[in-house]
């Protein structure tokens, strides 16, 4: 992914969640929370050089991204994956890390830009 599709990218979610703050929408509070989670995903894909084309992608970047950050990235991405299954697969409100999807959109969407930060600079 190159800088201008990262920024692109990040700009489109804002834009998501600017809508789903306007409308308190859930739907798009989790399209954000994924997205962000995906954005992430393949600024490390890109940065550490996975090639890999199977379903292990996923765990090839991640191995290889640990390996290289921090403690406190570590536990970023945590958090960010584990708000991307919450809202992939879980179906109320009460189910959510921080008390409501908009919370949650707005933490992944921190973390998101920071954790970014933390990879292209690894």
């Amino acid at each position: 992914m190159t800088e201008a599709q990262s920024v692109a990218m990040l700009e489109a979610i804002n834009e998501i969640y600017k809508v789903a703050e306007e409308k308190s929408c859930e739907i798009r509070y989790r399209l954000v929370v994924s997205r962000v989670y995906y954005l992430v995903f393949l600024t490390a894909r890109d940065k550490y050089r996975v090639t890999d084309e199977t379903s292990d992608v996923h765990g090839e970047t991640w191995r290889k991204a640990r390996s290289l950050l921090s403690i406190l990235a570590k536990e970023h991405y945590n958090a960010l994956w584990g708000y991307r299954r919450t809202a992939d697969y879980r179906l109320t409100e009460a189910s959510t890390t921080n008390g409501s999807w908009a919370d949650t959109a707005r933490y992944a969407v921190k973390k998101a830009q920071w954790l970014c930060d933390q990879i292209k600079r690894s």
